[in-house]
């Protein structure tokens, strides 16, 4: 019962406890942190909603591709990738703050499965 239903309820305390506390002690100029710590946060909370079923997951393409999905919206919200034609489709989507996030527990779901 507490890998189903405790642990990612623990995990959402923890996300925003640390992110908060992130918040408060570094400067303005090092938002990069806060940036990249809500991504790793996520993706863990993406893997504690995976029930693990005993079996292990031996697909490895898989997770290569989802690592690099989330690398990539990472280095897209850290803003080192400035495409402008990605940008406007992104823009007229609608890929933009919580979508990303919920790309990334999305991602963190996949990983295991």
């Amino acid at each position: 019962m507490f890998n189903r239903y405790l642990k990612p309820l623990l995990i959402i305390f923890i996300l925003a406890f640390v992110l908060n506390w992130i918040a408060s002690i570094t400067p303005d100029n090092f938002n990069f942190l806060i940036i990249i710590a809500r991504c790793f946060l996520l993706f863990y909370f993406g893997i504690s909603l995976s029930f693990k079923n005993g079996k292990k997951n031996q697909a490895w393409l898989s997770k290569i591709i989802i690592s690099f999905v989330v690398i990539f919206f990472l280095v897209w919200e850290l803003d080192y990738i400035m495409i402008p034609q990605l940008k406007n489709f992104f823009d007229f989507v609608g890929f933009n703050g919580y979508i990303i996030y919920l790309i990334y527990i999305y991602c963190g779901y996949c990983f295991f499965q």
